[in-house]
This record gives C-alpha cells, structure tokens and sequence, in this order.
C-alpha cells in the first residue's frame, strides 16, 4: 500500500497471464482482494493490461521474410504488444476490455517503388473486470476484484492460445478518505486475520446473488 496525492492506493500483479476458455494450461480467471479501515469509503479500481500482436514482414514479390531491409532500414517479424486499462467507480461495477479481431498493413516503398509490407494481426479481446464492496462490520469492508477472459480456446499450438491470453494484468485500488490493506497483510490491521474470516462467512461469494441482484 502506498499514499499518494489522492489519498491511499495499492497495487498487485495477478499473474503472468489469464488463458482463454478450455485451454488445457492456465486459470481462465483471476481474483485479488484488499481491506478498507474507514466510513464510507470511496473507491475506484483500474485494471491494466496487454495483448499480443503478431508483426509479419513481406518482400516485394508478396512473400513472408524474417526480415527486410528497405530504404537503408531493417525490418523483422516478431510481436509487439497494445497496452489497454479499464476503470470502475465507484462500486460495485462491471465493464470489460474489448477489441475485435483484424489487421493492419503498412507499404514499404524504396525510390518511389512498393518494395515490401508489414501486416499486423491479432485476435480478439474480451476481458471481463467486476469489483465491489462488502461491509464485514462497521468501518472494515473488503474490495474484491475479478479479471475473466471470456474468449473460448480455438485453434491449436501456443501462438494460437497466446494471442487469446490476457497478459500480465495488474490492478489498482485507490481510496480517498480511508486506508487500504492487502489481504496478504492482514496481520497488521485489527481485528486479527482469524476474525476477518469469520466475518467474511456470511458475505455472500462470486456467483451468488450479491452480485447477479445487481
């Protein structure tokens, strides 16, 4: 946790991935969670992320290259990645990250000639984030969070997964006018982490009706 200008903020990495639906290896899901110590607090989450873009190079007859040199400048196939964040506030709330699936193409020309292209390709995006709140008892909430890829496994091979993964996502939590303290820290706040849980036993979980009554 960290204080910062607009009050108190806390940061987590979920993961170095969230695979797509059916896919044999990786959590289609990620889940992170803090607590609030104040009245009424004010909250918003930011959820960041990327998604992987295939670069191809192709000569000037059309034909794919590993790379190209045009004009005096090297060109290589490999991947890039585009950056995408979402934000909720205040809570509860849902939204998602959405692209669909496409691609770009860029000329290359060398002394006014069409001399090769590049062609960017990716998959489609849909990365679903919901967080609320809930009361354990006055002045103590927690602030659950989670981060789904809703797209379904196709095709075959790692490239085809990896361009449906939702890589490194990694969330915020800022407060205004309360203190933020992560689950893994639970120690340091009162009451002790042994109360916390049985408090937490009546809190209705992901998928019951605290949250399809919204």
């Amino acid at each position: 946790m960290q204080t910062g200008p607009m009050g108190t903020f806390w940061q987590a990495s979920l993961g170095g991935g969230i695979a797509p639906r059916g896919f044999a290896r990786g959590a289609c899901e990620a889940h992170a969670e803090c607590l609030v110590e104040g009245f009424n607090p004010r909250i918003e989450v930011a959820v960041r992320l990327w998604q992987q873009v295939v670069r191809r190079v192709f000569d000037g007859e059309g034909r794919p290259s590993d790379e190209l040199v045009v004009a005096g400048k090297r060109y290589t196939s490999g991947s890039e990645r585009t950056e995408h964040e979402v934000r909720i506030a205040p809570l509860p709330g849902r939204t998602a990250a959405l692209r669909k699936a496409g691609r770009r193409c860029a000329e290359l020309v060398e002394d006014g000639a069409p001399a090769g292209a590049l062609v960017w390709l990716w998959e489609p995006l849909h990365c679903t984030v919901e967080a609320w709140i809930d009361e354990l008892r006055p002045a103590l909430h927690r602030v659950r969070l989670i981060v789904a890829n809703r797209l379904e496994a196709e095709g075959s091979g790692p490239t085809a997964q990896t361009l449906r993964t939702v890589h490194s996502p990694e969330v915020e939590v800022r407060c205004a006018n309360a203190s933020l303290l992560p689950s893994d820290d639970w120690t340091r706040c009162s009451p002790p982490r042994s109360e916390i849980i049985a408090l937490s036993r009546g809190v209705a979980q992901p998928g019951s009706a605290h949250r399809s009554g919204r």
